[in-house]
Parts: C-alpha cells; sequence; structure tokens
C-alpha cells in the first residue's frame, strides 16, 4: 500500500505544478505577461492588468461556489484527491467499510469507534471517524479500492503514519488537563457571545475534520515520541478512569513545544473582515491567563466562510498569531 502513500503525494504536487502552468500558458497565449528584472538578477513574471483582472473573476467565481458561511458547514461539498469512482464503490460497501474499520481500530489500538463519513479518493476511500467514550478524539483510516472490480479490501485497512497515535495522545492529554482546558473553553465561549464570533460545527469535525482531538474552536496536536509512555500506557489498559489517567500523568515532563493548541476561530457574520486588535487581544489575553495546560499555542482569525471543499477557512485574510513566534505556556 506504500504506491497508494506515494500516489497521493505524487498528485498532490503534480496539481500544485499544473496549477501554476495553467495560469503562465493563459497569460501567454494572450502575451498577457512579461519578464523583468527581479532580485539578485534573476527574472520575474510581471502579469498584466488584463491578465489580473481575469484571475480576480476566477477567484470570486471559485468562491461564490465553493466558499459557505462556517455556522452552516457539515462536510458537504468535501473532497480529497481526485475520485475514480471510489467513492460510489465505498458507499455501496458502507457495512462491509464500517465493519472492517472498527476491526481495525480495535485490534490494532484497542477502541471502539464509530463511523461518520466516507470520502473516496484515487484507488482508497478515507474514513472518518470518532472514539466511543474518553479518551475522545477525531481520525481517520483508509481502506483500498478495487475499482475494476468493485469491491473495497477490507483486509488491508490503514492510517497515515503516526496519525491515529498522535489522536489518541491528544484525547488523552485532553482528559488529563481537563481543568486546563476548561479554563479556555470558558474563555472562549465568553469571547465568542462578547465579539460576535463562531467555531466549526461539531458535525464538520465529525464528518471531515480528523483533527485528533478538536473543539469548534480549538484542535490540539502532539509529538507521539515525547508522550511513548502515556501511548504504551493506554495500548496495555484503554479501559482506565480518568483519575487513574492523571495518576499516571502526573510524572509526566515534556517540552511545551512537543504539545499545541492551535485556536481556529471565525467572524460570525458574513463580509466581516478578521479584526487585527482583536486577534492582539487573544493573543494578550492567552499570554496573561493562568490555568492553562503546559504547551504551545497559536491563534487564527478567519472571516465567516469556509471552504467546503477543503473544510478549511484558510484564507488570503485569514490572520494568525503564534505562528512562527510561539505563545508558551510553561
Amino acid at each position: 500500500m506504500s504506491h497508494l502513500k506515494g500516489l497521493a503525494a505524487l498528485m498532490l504536487s503534480t496539481s500544485v505544478i499544473l496549477g501554476g502552468c495553467s495560469i503562465l500558458n493563459s497569460a501567454e497565449e494572450e502575451q498577457d505577461y512579461e519578464f523583468v528584472d527581479g532580485k539578485n538578477g534573476a527574472k520575474e513574471i510581471k502579469i498584466s492588468e488584463k491578465e489580473k483582472e481575469r484571475l480576480k473573476k476566477v477567484g470570486e467565481a471559485y468562491r461564490k461556489e465553493n466558499y459557505v458561511p462556517v455556522q452552516e458547514y457539515i462536510g458537504e461539498g468535501f473532497t480529497l484527491a481526485p475520485d475514480n469512482g471510489t467513492d460510489a464503490i465505498a458507499e455501496s460497501h458502507r457495512d462491509e467499510v464500517e465493519q472492517a474499520v472498527k476491526k481495525f481500530f480495535k485490534e490494532n489500538y484497542k477502541t471502539d469507534i464509530k463511523v461518520h463519513n466516507i470520502v473516496g479518493t484515487t484507488d482508497a476511500a478515507s474514513v472518518f471517524v470518532e472514539s466511543v467514550g474518553e479518551p475522545h478524539f477525531y481520525t481517520l483510516a483508509i481502506i483500498p479500492v478495487d475499482v475494476k472490480n468493485e469491491t473495497v479490501m477490507t483486509d488491508d485497512v490503514w492510517s497515515l503514519e503516526g496519525e491515529i497515535e498522535m489522536s489518541i495522545i491528544t484525547g488523552l492529554l485532553a482528559m488529563i488537563n481537563d481543568e486546563g482546558f476548561a479554563v479556555l473553553d470558558k474563555y472562549l465561549d465568553e469571547l465568542a457571545k462578547e465579539y460576535q464570533l463562531s467555531g466549526r460545527k461539531v458535525e464538520a469535525l465529525a464528518n471531515v475534520g480528523a483533527d485528533k482531538y478538536a473543539t469548534p474552536y480549538y484542535r490540539l496536536n502532539a509529538f507521539p515520541s515525547s508522550f511513548q509512555s502515556l501511548l504504551d500506557e493506554y495500548l496495555e489498559n484503554p479501559n482506565r478512569t480518568k483519575t487513574e489517567w492523571k495518576s499516571i500523568a502526573k510524572d509526566l515532563s515534556y517540552e511545551p513545544e512537543r504539545f499545541s493548541v492551535a485556536i481556529d476561530l471565525f467572524m460570525s457574520k458574513e463580509g466581516v473582515e478578521p479584526d487585527e486588535e482583536l486577534i492582539d487581544k487573544i493573543k494578550f489575553d492567552i499570554e496573561k491567563m493562568k490555568g492553562l495546560p503546559r504547551a504551545k499555542y497559536a491563534i487564527i482569525l478567519h472571516d465567516n466562510f469556509v471552504d467546503k471543499k477543503s473544510g478549511r477557512g484558510d484564507k488570503e485574510n485569514s490572520l494568525d498569531r503564534g505562528i512562527p513566534d510561539l505563545i508558551i505556556k510553561e
């Protein structure tokens, strides 16, 4: 199955290259660009005003077709790599897919999951799942699809390297640091009400997120190597109480840079741009806040829209703080 992983990476890089070439070819055909002198003697491409206007219209058409308010988005329209018929095949074998993925998680990670969504990609389907109970997390598994024979390969389920391990670890860290995250939750809830901010819908987190431990307002990430002992304890016996996990973790030592909290916020009203003063206030508040879990923090503030194809809000007008200068909480 390594060929599937390689193929996915190749297709991504090829699409970027071809996308760039298509713009240049269009400009070249109409003589809408010229080479000008750039830095250090290098040549740069200067696109004509006519071509800029054309590209602007292309962008506007894309936004009109694909941008939806974050309050409405639950995953409809989400896509991965080009689907060569795998989406329909996997969906027609949904019961088999669900059974195979549940078996994969139970046998390899001693974890019960529920399947939320199946998204076709090239020669495979990504299966978006949520853990049952605690530790809580969202992640995905991949099941190969035999397009020629219209079958799913239930014995060959796999996952991206380290992805499920990171998901389990973030779920455990959220559970162990529940009091600290309660401080963050309270702050963000109050902030959203006062400044008319929104987060992603829970349905979107489940259907297309695969963001490990996540809430509407933030998601967690961690380096598995820094929390291997915690993961080992889970794989030995996942059925421990929260009190037991806290006892196990009381001597846990890690650098805050190895555990990250990405705060991802949206303006609630359409047409309202992300606010520089507001994101600076949030950064200041996080820096001064007491009781937060030891971690590095980043803040991203978007306008109201999500790109339905990617499920993300990142756009040219998005603002961020803590990238690359991290906000460190000891």
